[in-house]
């Protein structure tokens, strides 16, 4: 069984089918242009780059068990998996998808879903009976409770402070690589850990890789959880050429696993 902390690192992926990206964002993503755009204080960020798994062969049956999973939203607003190129969700319930929709295609659904539409700050805005939103903006839909959208809505216009304003996020963001899994969590497993992140990349035809980065209080911190980590990840039976390294108040962390193993591994 996976112990519990690597389990809380690495472990929301096998559960959770998420990607993203914002409504002033051309094409494309990334979790720091998401982070730019997600309310501050929320705990943690998801990010799945859908499009890049669908098109690199070796990464096709990892989509195929994404796309298996789905998710209930896009299931309920009948929208084609393969048209969605990336989501991403917070732990507070907001979730954003991309992608390329028949957007009349999603108003006449969301009208049958008994959906009002209304406008907010100059976005399109459809209000379920249970207050629950979707807003439109290009080819991007932004889902959660009225609050919710609506204060992501207000980071996008600059009117309110975003997730990556936060210093100790924006650090651990700015040293992870982009990977079809990123994650960004501001409740670390260990103590007087501040802020952690981790993406998953392809190494190799057969191999990916786990790299992430937890920041801490203070160097003495890092030096405590530096030994556990090591210890839990060699642990795992699916991983190897672990590597922890700590660089001030940091702690960095990697591992590789077979690409067959994903699921296993996570």
């Amino acid at each position: 069984m996976m112990n519990k902390k690597i389990g809380a690192i690495v472990g929301v992926f096998a559960i959770t089918v998420v990607i993203a990206s914002l409504g002033c964002i051309e094409s494309g993503g990334s979790v720091k242009d998401i982070a730019k755009m997600t309310p501050e204080g929320a705990n943690s960020l998801i990010y799945s780059d859908l499009q890049t798994m669908r098109d690199d062969r070796d990464l096709r049956d990892i989509y195929k068990d994404m796309k298996k999973s789905g998710t209930s939203e896009i299931d309920e607003l009948e929208i084609d998996f393969d048209d969605v190129n990336y989501i991403a969700t917070t732990l507070g319930g907001i979730e954003i998808i991309e992608g390329k929709f028949d957007l009349k295609d999603l108003r006449d659904e969301l009208d049958d879903l008994d959906f009002d539409k209304d406008e907010y700050k100059g976005v399109e805005f459809w209000i379920g009976e249970y207050d629950e939103v979707v807003a439109i903006s290009g080819n991007k839909l932004i889902l959660g409770d009225d609050k919710q959208v609506k204060s992501c809505i207000k980071v996008i216009k600059g009117d309110r402070t975003s997730m990556y304003d936060d210093e100790d996020v924006r650090d651990v963001i700015n040293k992870l690589p982009s990977g079809i899994f990123t994650m960004v969590s501001t409740y670390p497993p260990y103590e007087n850990a501040l802020v952690m992140g981790y993406a998953m990349i392809k190494e190799d035809e057969d191999t990916m890789k786990i790299k992430g980065v937890v920041k801490f209080d203070d160097d003495e911190d890092v030096e405590d959880a530096k030994s556990d980590l090591k210890r839990e990840m060699k642990e795992e039976d699916k991983m190897f050429d672990v590597d922890v390294t700590q660089s001030g108040k940091f702690l960095e962390f990697s591992a590789k696993f077979d690409i067959e193993d994903w699921e296993e591994a996570l």
